[in-house]
């Protein structure tokens, strides 16, 4: 289990990228997000949908962690709920320390209280779709696909930058590496007594 944690590897370059020294890429990135809206309007209903919390937290995580759950998969489940965890808690704890203002300066339903890097909903999926790949390799596409269409939905929004995308990347690669590569899973499971 978890042996090919290394194809996602290649995320850290695109990451570094995207994070460091992009602000007027940023900027281009959204001025050319706001022509494509004009010609295309009914995207942003699909947006809507990827990007509302509740249907992404059940599709990457509900949903796989009752599966596992019921098979009898409490490793795995226990690995998508600490990873999930990590990598969304961590999110908002450097939210916190960044406290980036959204695109046109935008205020979502937390006020000024919530900033822009990283996004918390490109975090959170991505470390779902990466554990979920790596138990089920044959769903890989699709949950990549999917955490991808949340990320994207984000900056289709106008909520997120891409760069914002980028630290949320990192925050998932992270937050898997240190449940699947570290001794933080083995010690969970014998803690919890699952094995």
């Amino acid at each position: 289990m978890f042996e090919s944690f290394g194809i996602f590897s290649f995320l850290l370059a695109s990451i570094g990228l995207m994070i460091f020294g992009l602000d007027s890429w940023d900027q281009r990135a959204l001025a050319g997000i706001q022509r494509i809206k004009k010609k295309h309007p009914a995207l942003t209903l699909s947006a809507q949908l990827f990007s509302w919390t509740p249907f992404s937290v059940f599709m990457l995580f509900i949903l796989p962690a009752s599966l596992w759950w019921m098979l009898g998969s409490e490793v795995e489940t226990l690995a998508l709920f600490l990873s999930c965890t990590i990598a969304v808690g961590s999110a908002f704890i450097v939210k916190f320390v960044f406290h980036r203002a959204r695109p046109g300066g935008r205020l979502t339903r937390y006020g000024e209280l919530d900033s822009s890097f990283p996004s918390a909903h490109t975090a959170g999926p991505f470390a779902a779709a990466i554990i979920i790949a790596d138990v089920l390799p044959g769903v890989v596409i699709f949950a990549l696909c999917f955490a991808t269409a949340v990320a994207a939905s984000r900056v289709w929004l106008e909520l997120h930058f891409v760069s914002d995308i980028g630290g949320g990347l990192l925050l998932a690669y992270v937050a898997t590496w240190l449940v699947t590569q570290t001794e933080l899973l083995p010690t969970a499971i014998s803690f919890l007594g699952l094995i």
